[in-house]
This record gives structure tokens, sequence and C-alpha cells, in this order.
């Protein structure tokens, strides 16, 4: 089988990229919607509940910006 050209390549890395970005967007809409919909939809605000909200709350963000910049390395590698 023939090596994919330039051309294809670059998509390829442009795909992946997009497809990191998309999911780092959906970690940090999910890390930011979860809290209040706990909040609004009657959980009991005990304190090992508000622990577990900002932990997860803190590992969204902290998985959202690692997709983005996974989706920046894979961008790296575009060629000319």
């Amino acid at each position: 089988m023939a090596e994919p050209n330039k051309l294809v390549r670059n998509e390829r890395r442009k795909l992946r990229a997009t497809w990191y970005n998309n999911a780092s967007i959906a970690v940090l809409v999910a890390g930011f919607l979860s809290p209040f919909w706990t909040i609004i939809y009657g959980t009991t605000a005990a304190a090992a509940d508000d622990f577990s909200r900002t932990v997860g709350f803190l590992v969204c963000i902290a998985a959202g910006v690692f997709l983005r910049f996974a989706g920046r390395w894979a961008l790296g590698g575009l060629e000319e």
C-alpha cells in the first residue's frame, strides 16, 4: 500500500486536532454544568458532596485543558 501524500497526512492531523478540541469542549461543559445540575435538582449539600463536586469540577477543567493542548500538539506536525 502506498504511503499517503502530504495533503492526506495534514488532513488527518487536522481531524485529530479537531476531535481533541471537541472532546475538550465537551469535558469543560460537563465540568461546568454538573455542579449546577446537582444543586438545582435537589441533592443534599453535605460537606462530602461539596468536596466531590469541587474535585469533579477541577478534574474536568484539567482534562479539558489537557485535551486542548493535545489538539495543539497534533497540529504541530503539519507539513508545508
